[in-house]
């Protein structure tokens, strides 16, 4: 019961199946299907590239592992320059998920 009420709270929130676009029967469906459909890729996409450890989390904690850059403009010698940090896992735990994902294409 507790994995089911987990699976709608991340249909709901992750996959934008809370949110309802449309009046029509048909539209509403096809959306359904679509996140469903969604959220079956991301499932296989975390048993087969990640690691135990960050499967667990949900869609928006991942993304934020893998995708968040931390950068910042720094005035050096009158120019500006970008500064762009390590992700939020570490630069090796990053390198394998990314080696993992390059792996399967």
């Amino acid at each position: 019961m507790l994995q089911q009420e987990k699976l709608i709270c991340d249909l709901k929130n992750d996959f934008a199946l809370g949110k309802i676009t449309s009046n029509d029967f048909a539209v509403t469906q096809n959306s359904a299907w679509v996140s469903a459909l969604s959220a079956v890729i991301m499932a296989i996409f975390r048993y087969v590239a990640l690691r135990h450890d960050i499967r667990k989390y949900r869609l928006k904690k991942i993304r934020y592992y893998l995708f968040n850059v931390v950068d910042a403009f720094v005035k050096h010698t009158g120019k500006k320059i970008l500064k762009i940090y390590s992700p939020p896992i570490g630069n090796w735990r990053y390198d394998q998920i990314i080696r993992r994902i390059h792996a399967l294409a």
